[in-house]
């Protein structure tokens, strides 16, 4: 049962999900950050991760980081993720992988009542129950999933297209100004070579890259 405290911690958690989740979800999202006393922390870009969860360690309790720049969509989503990693830990500690059954099942039960909400708009929703067949360690392993998603950013550039697009040879510009050119496909990889130093790389075909003509 929810003590006035609890009531009046949700309100005002709500207002700032407002700015990062779809308006059906924020309801739900809060409730959780009281219940389980979790500290989310948003966050500024990260290239490497778009969340992580941190499980309680001494006067610490719950820690999950979310990257600020994520749409509301792919925010949601990447909250899901890393609950699930949080009721995992509430059970089984650290006596189970990271993203094994037990996560995967805790994943698709929670997940499961936005479905029901019809949150999602229909070309996520599809994504996304191809995702969940199942769910991999990181949402943007998933190529179409991660598309998708990204199509739904606030301003997306005109010129980004993503390295897999990419013809063979093209060249293309990357975040820091480096320019490469498209070799042959490693998997989820492209092996491209660095223009201006020769150097070879293993780059993600779903990096959003700037086209270069030649």
């Amino acid at each position: 049962m929810k003590t006035s405290h609890d009531q009046q911690a949700i309100e005002a958690i709500t207002v700032t999900l407002r700015k990062y989740l779809p308006e059906k979800s924020v309801h739900w999202v809060a409730n959780w950050i009281v219940k389980y006393h979790i500290a989310v922390r948003i966050t500024p870009k990260r290239k490497s991760v778009q969340g992580t969860y941190r499980p309680p360690f001494g006067d610490r309790g719950h820690e999950i980081t979310i990257n600020g720049d994520l749409n509301q969509y792919a925010f949601l989503i990447t909250f899901i993720h890393e609950f699930a990693h949080l009721l995992t830990w509430e059970k089984y500690k650290n006596t189970v992988l990271p993203h094994g059954k037990e996560w995967k099942g805790y994943y698709k039960e929670i997940i499961k009542p936005f479905f029901e909400l019809r949150i999602f708009p229909m070309p996520i929703h599809e994504a996304l129950l191809a995702y969940m067949a199942n769910p991999a360690a990181a949402t943007c392993r998933d190529e179409e999933l991660m598309k998708t998603l990204q199509s739904y950013n606030k301003h997306p550039e005109n010129t980004t297209k993503y390295l897999a697009d990419l013809p063979d040879n093209a060249l293309f510009k990357v975040e820091d100004g480096r320019v490469f050119r498209k070799g042959e496909k490693l998997r989820k990889y492209f092996r491209c070579v660095e223009v201006k130093t020769n150097k070879t790389f293993r780059v993600n075909g779903l990096l959003p890259v700037e086209l270069v003509k030649a």
